[in-house]
């Protein structure tokens, strides 16, 4: 391995706990989503983090738009 794949590399783990972490304090979700969601980060790091946070932007604001009272 070469110089900058040790910088790199680092950088993808600690993204990678960071979204699992986060994927775990959230109430909303069940323990098999959870689960899936977690598979999905660990067996492909940079992409399956990526959709994650995707996904949480996308579904996000959609449980907003259900939630408010004034519509």
């Amino acid at each position: 391995m070469n110089n900058l794949s040790w910088l790199v590399l680092p950088l993808i783990i600690a993204v990678d706990l960071a979204a699992i972490y986060h994927l775990m304090r959230r109430t909303e979700l069940t323990s098999s989503t959870k689960l899936l969601w977690a598979l999905i980060i660990i067996l492909i790091p940079i992409i399956g983090v990526s959709v994650y946070y995707s996904w949480i932007t996308l579904t996000r604001g959609r449980d907003k738009k259900r939630k408010s009272p004034f519509r």
